[in-house]
């Protein structure tokens, strides 16, 4: 509710405002204001603290305007209370509050700032225009602030996400290192008998070889023993076939 303004003077959208003053014509003086501000706004009155509080913990408002002084109780202790309430989670978080100041209340600007007051506003000084503007960034101010919550709520999930996933890498870690140095070993072992077969197949190529050799000089040496006769028998029968022996004899 009440993420988007309008223009000066007027809200553009609907919102419900909570008036806080224990003076009734007070009150009404500024739901009139409000209603030229914001037309068709619901405006919410309460006249103590803690009829205040109360009307926060049953209706969500888009802001509060209320009065410095207060029965029983000043305007400082209702902001403290309502942040309170909103962090005990009793009312809706962030609520937009604008102060109205008396004369000479405004040397207590600084420390109602630091209660939780969204802004103020000098009674001398209210009217449409600085009603309206104050309105407006105060409800500027919540949605940047709804926006950074959401992000920073956004950032802490996912830090989280991030921090299980680190944490489930770690604890998984060493099982992945003993797997690793089981599968290095494994893969040595592997090495170590391909190198060895390696050798062997070498041992078993260079006997090949030697073998190979023998064989072929065995066969050279057989071939010659066995070319010679052969030469002597191919040129005795040469010579018989042109009749150099003369005739052959019975």
């Amino acid at each position: 509710r009440g993420d988007q303004l309008g223009g000066s003077p007027s809200v553009s959208e609907h919102l419900r405002v909570l008036v806080v003053d224990d003076d009734e014509v007070a009150r009404f003086g500024a739901q009139r204001l409000l209603e030229k501000i914001i037309p068709g706004s619901e405006v919410l009155q309460a006249d103590t603290c803690q009829k205040a509080l109360d009307v926060l913990s049953q209706t969500d408002c888009d802001c509060a305007l209320e009065d410095y002084r207060l029965p029983g109780a000043s305007g400082l202790d209702f902001v403290r209370e309502v942040r309170r309430s909103e962090q005990n989670g009793i009312v809706s978080g962030g609520l937009p509050v604008i102060m109205l100041t008396g004369a000479g209340d405004e040397s207590f600007a600084v420390a109602a700032m630091k209660s939780g007051v969204t802004d103020y506003i000098p009674k001398t000084e209210l009217s449409v225009d600085r009603l309206g503007s104050a309105i407006r960034s105060s409800l500027e101010i919540h949605r940047q602030r709804c926006e950074t919550a959401k992000a920073r709520a956004a950032l802490e999930k996912a830090n989280e996400a991030l921090e299980a996933r680190v944490a489930e890498r770690t604890e998984q870690l060493p099982r992945a290192n003993e797997e690793l140095k089981t599968e290095i070993e494994q893969r040595t072992l592997v090495a170590v008998e391909l190198r060895r077969a390696q050798a062997q197949l070498k041992r078993q190529n260079r006997h090949l070889l030697q073998i190979n050799q023998v064989a072929k000089e065995f066969v050279d040496q057989v071939a010659h023993d066995f070319r010679t006769p052969l030469t002597v028998i191919r040129e005795s029968a040469s010579i018989l076939y042109d009749g150099l022996m003369g005739p052959v004899g019975d």
